[in-house]
């Protein structure tokens, strides 16, 4: 394969609050076509940590021989995907998000009176590189929660977590496909031109 494998550099994650199969579309379409502009409207901002965390359940069989046990089988029962991250643009938006807030007037949000707690929808994970391979995670539905606390810090940039909970979703088609795709798909098309 050699070093042209070797990848560098931050993902960006893009959110909206809606979960089908039109808004996941929508979404994907509009990075595709401009991801300037679609940062504008749906991007959590600056990312500073993220990763993306396959959780599979084993269930092992073992038989019995000769006095000792040995595995001869082993399934998965239990799967899901999740992507925590680590954001540092405390705007609006994502404090409204980090406390589950719904609008209470202009510019002022009742806290934890969102009636979407989780807040599900669709997102797509993206990640630009001028080191390496480009590519888009799209997930057609998903659960946006706040995870841990928004510590304060006279030393450093304050920053929050968020975790992205991929939920499965059996009617979903891959944008561009007849193809059934659950827990959405990628696009390994993407270049290095792209995310802002």
């Amino acid at each position: 394969m050699g070093t042209e494998s070797y990848s560098v550099g931050m993902a960006k994650l893009y959110w909206m609050g809606t979960s089908s199969t039109a808004s996941t579309n929508a979404l994907y379409n509009a990075l595709k076509a401009n991801p300037n502009t679609a940062a504008a409207a749906y991007s959590f901002g600056n990312i500073v940590a993220a990763e993306i965390t396959p959780n599979i359940t084993y269930l092992d069989h073992f038989t019995s021989y000769r006095g000792d046990r040995r595995k001869d089988k082993t399934v998965a029962i239990q799967k899901s995907i999740s992507i925590p991250f680590t954001f540092d643009e405390i705007n609006a938006t994502n404090i409204r998000r980090f406390f589950y807030a719904s609008t209470l007037g202009t510019d002022k949000y009742n806290v934890m009176q969102s009636t979407n707690i989780p807040q599900e929808g669709t997102a797509v994970l993206y990640f630009s590189t001028d080191i390496g391979k480009d590519f888009m995670y799209v997930i057609p539905r998903c659960a946006l929660r706040a995870d841990g606390g928004l510590p304060f810090n006279l030393d450093g940039w304050i920053n929050g977590k968020f975790t992205i909970e991929v939920l499965h979703d059996e009617d979903y088609v891959a944008s561009g496909t007849t193809t059934l795709s659950p827990y959405g798909f990628l696009d390994l098309s993407a270049v290095a031109t792209a995310a802002p």
